[in-house]
Formats: structure tokens, C-alpha cells, sequence
């Protein structure tokens, strides 16, 4: 039996999506930690990079609920997920392969929480 999936190198940039997540779930308490939904065809090879947090989910299709604290949704599910959402997000691009482009949706109370923690540390350097 052939395996239908060609591996696709990822882009550069998934570091850059991932490092951010990182930054902004820093921000929620040690506690709670935030709940990220990825809606996607083919989430490789984000469950590698995703690996390091507890509450990742994965789906082939924008679910019920859409909403989550973070959620990595491709660009072929974009108008399904604005229409079913709830929550008010600051969004972002990100490249995963080199034919594909996933939007990261940042649940906004905690994209606020973490542009703070942001000034805090600036203020903190710009201080010493």
C-alpha cells in the first residue's frame, strides 16, 4: 500500500507562529492554561511543535463551537469560522508550507493581557 501524503517541508514562518503562541499563553495564569483549536486539512506539522501544551485539539473541519483562546485556522475554513465564531480576536498570517497560509486567531482578552506583559517588559528594561 502507497502512502498517499507527500511530506511537505515547512516554511521558516512556523517557528514564528509557534514562538508566538508561546509568548501569548505565557500570559494566561500558570492554571488555566489557554485552549487551542487547529482547524485544518493537514495540521502537519503543527502537533510537533504544538507538543509542549496540554489543551490542543485538532480538526479536519471548522467544529460547532469554533471558539478557543487560540486557534490556527486554514484559509479554506476562514469564512466558515468567522460566521460560526463567537469570541472577538485579533488575528494574524502565518506560512506553514510554501503552498499554505493558516490565520492565527488570538482571543482577544488575552491578546490584551499579553501586549501588557509586553509593556511591562519594556518598561522593566527601559528601567535599568
Amino acid at each position: 500500500m502507497r502512502n498517499p501524503y507527500v511530506y511537505a517541508q515547512p516554511v521558516a514562518d512556523v517557528a514564528n507562529l509557534t514562538n508566538l503562541i508561546t509568548r501569548v499563553a505565557a500570559a494566561e495564569p500558570a492554571d488555566h492554561p489557554p485552549l487551542i483549536k487547529v482547524i485544518t486539512n493537514n495540521e502537519w506539522p503543527l502537533p510537533w511543535y504544538l507538543r509542549g501544551f496540554d489543551r490542543v485539539g485538532y480538526w479536519p473541519a471548522v467544529p460547532a463551537v469554533p471558539d478557543a483562546d487560540v486557534a490556527i485556522v486554514s484559509t479554506s475554513f476562514r469564512d466558515d469560522f468567522e460566521r460560526q465564531r463567537t469570541g472577538t480576536y485579533q488575528v494574524s498570517y502565518f506560512g506553514l508550507r510554501r503552498d499554505e497560509v493558516v490565520l492565527l486567531y488570538v482571543r482577544q482578552q488575552l491578546w490584551d493581557r499579553f501586549i501588557a506583559t509586553q509593556r511591562t517588559a519594556t518598561q522593566r528594561v527601559g528601567h535599568e
